[in-house]
């Protein structure tokens, strides 16, 4: 189903429900969103990433 984590590119409403769902600040939702996107949501090896609520909660992790 579209926006439960294996789409890629997500959409950004998912991103920041994802967010939201996480107590975390749109603004850092939008953050992640804009920093993915300018990578085209590909690794470091230029593979398309699997998961991107995996990595959303890397993100998070690091705010915190």
């Amino acid at each position: 189903m579209i926006g439960f984590g294996r789409q890629v590119p997500p959409e950004l409403r998912h991103v920041q429900i994802y967010f939201l769902e996480k107590n975390i600040k749109l603004e850092i939702a939008q953050s992640f969103y804009e920093h993915y996107s300018s990578k085209s949501w590909k690794n470091k090896k230029g593979n398309l990433l699997n998961n991107w609520k995996s990595l959303a909660w890397d993100w998070i992790m690091k705010e915190l």
